[in-house]
């Protein structure tokens, strides 16, 4: 239906043959629907609104634009990041954001971009960008596919074997995740014993001592799965060590994240549907801001934020790396009198206050 048969007498396998045919030059629909999705990412509004309504007859907000823009990523054959390159040198793109709602009935002539919450993936690199060191280097999360490794495990098994180990794989499933569970309990009240800095080191003894019975259960439960067999992935990078392994960019976890985690509250895709992210603010997530566990991550003593406030010499040098840490710019004057007199009456400890500030204010997760 698009003009052009789909050469299937080549070497290449269908698929090859198909990416080829859909990604032809000479298919207009493709380069048309590429552009205009990269330019509602970077501009806040489509040329094509719904961008996902590419039916003939359909037409853009400004036409010779999208053309233009097509053409632009035929030539510069579809390298996203050049695309996007020449997005942002443009005067458009470089505009003020607008603070007023936008009628999604009038014409939209981006005289500046509409004022929107950075997408979940984009806050939580943000925040990582400020912790991990060489963030860009290192390894993401590999997710074992359960299914998929069972079956080729049991491929060419007799049925009554499959059966047989479905059902004891489901077993040790459960299993395994109700010992996570108790781990992670347990661990999050010996954390909060430790914060809170009670006395009564026998009971964090035995805590502790329960803790380590636990792990060894789960490791027990874990050594009796048929993919006890798959090798272990552990880097021991000391460029990374105490940081949690989830601490990578958002593209490098597991997707979609599971429920609770900070990119699911932030909108993020569940992948049930196509295109089901959002990037509209809400009352979790501003509470998730002001009491969840980004604070504490940013307090890591080994994070690139700590070790940059460590060699800073004096109070104004920190407020200027705070800043620029989340704000990308340096402290207006007003700010920085305001919140040097703070500073200088609470003394250093007000240091942690203003980076929770900072994690807090709409101009650190709205983009300007």
């Amino acid at each position: 239906m698009f003009g052009h048969l789909v050469d299937g007498k080549s070497d290449a396998s269908l698929r090859q043959a198909y990416a080829e045919w859909l990604t032809s030059p000479e298919n207009p629909r493709f380069p048309t629907v590429v552009a205009n999705r990269y330019w509602r990412r970077m501009m806040g509004v489509g040329l094509i609104e719904p961008v996902d309504d590419m039916r003939d007859g359909v037409e853009a907000s400004h036409p010779e634009l999208i053309k233009f823009l097509a053409d632009t990523m035929v030539e510069i054959g579809f390298d996203l990041r050049v695309y996007q390159a020449i997005l942002c040198g443009t005067e458009t793109y470089q505009r003020a954001a607008l603070p007023d709602e936008r009628d999604p009935l009038e014409p939209f002539l981006f005289h500046g971009r509409p004022l929107q919450r950075m997408r979940a993936e984009q806050i939580w690199d943000s925040v990582m960008a400020l912790i991990v060191p060489d963030l860009d280097e290192r390894p993401g999360f590999v997710r074992v596919d359960r299914n998929y490794e069972m079956a080729r495990f049991l491929k060419e098994k007799p049925l009554n074997e499959i059966l047989s180990t479905i059902e004891k794989e489901k077993k040790i499933e459960d299993s395994m995740r109700s010992a996570q569970s108790k781990v992670t309990q347990m661990q999050r009240r010996l954390g909060n014993i430790q914060r809170a800095k009670r006395k009564g080191p026998q009971k964090v003894s035995k805590l502790r001592s329960d803790l380590n019975q636990a792990k060894e259960s789960l490791k027990v439960i874990k050594s009796e799965s048929m993919l006890a067999h798959l090798p272990a992935r552990k880097i021991n990078d000391l460029r990374w060590k105490g940081m949690p392994s989830q601490w990578v960019r958002a593209s490098k976890l597991q997707s979609p994240a599971p429920e609770g985690h900070f990119l699911r509250s932030f909108g993020q895709s569940d992948r049930e549907t196509i295109d089901n992210s959002n990037d509209e603010a809400n009352v979790p997530q501003a509470l998730m801001l002001l009491n969840g566990p980004m604070l504490e991550y940013l307090k890591n003593g080994r994070s690139e934020l700590a070790s940059a406030l460590r060699d800073a010499r004096t109070k104004e040098e920190k407020l200027d790396l705070l800043f620029l840490g989340f704000m990308t710019r340096e402290p207006r004057t007003e700010e920085k009198e305001w919140l040097m007199s703070e500073w200088n009456q609470e003394g250093d400890s007000y240091m942690q206050k203003v980076a929770w500030m900072l994690l807090n204010a709409r101009e650190f997760s709205f983009i300007q």
